[in-house]
């Protein structure tokens, strides 16, 4: 059984550039999770910067954001529960999008780009979900605690005392 501080050490060797491993923990085999939230995020072309800070800014003051469905079946929805942030560096024109899913569903990466005036650039701009957010099963404790790439491991000087 590969140790977790090993595991990281082996796994992070061989990240592609820009992709971190937060942290890692042994989880017993009889231990579940479920995904409770994700960011996704892509590059607005600069010809649509325009105003879209404060579309972002009037999307989560709103209450409610519906939208139309057609899939699986025809129905409206309000997403605004499922926005958690949105967030526009504007130097680079790169959009956050946080997201919760929850047992009634989730916002579609889309539908909040039409709430914001951005509209059918999927069509030409890849859409990246950078963060998955888990939550494990809390019914037993962890087994080990997570190790992260902060931490020694344990070839480093600090475990030769």
């Amino acid at each position: 059984m590969v140790e977790p501080a090993d595991f990281l050490r082996l796994v992070t060797a061989q990240c592609p550039s820009g992709l971190e491993i937060l942290n890692v923990c042994r989880i017993p085999t009889n231990r579940s999770a479920r995904v409770i939230g994700f960011t996704y995020g892509l590059t607005v072309p600069a010809e649509r910067l325009g105003g879209l800070q404060q579309h972002l800014e009037e999307a989560l003051r709103a209450s409610e954001c519906w939208v139309e469905r057609t899939r699986p079946s025809p129905r409206r929805l309000n997403i605004r529960p499922f926005v958690r942030a949105l967030r526009l560096d504007e130097g680079s024109g790169r959009l956050e999008m946080d997201l919760w899913l929850t047992s009634a569903g989730t916002a579609r990466p889309e539908e909040v780009l039409a709430l914001v005036g951005l509209e059918g650039l999927l069509a030409c701009i890849p859409l990246e979900r950078t963060r998955l957010e888990l939550q494990e099963d809390v019914t037993s404790p962890p087994v080990d605690p997570p190790v992260s790439g902060d931490e020694p491991g344990p070839d480093s000087p600090d475990d030769l005392a």
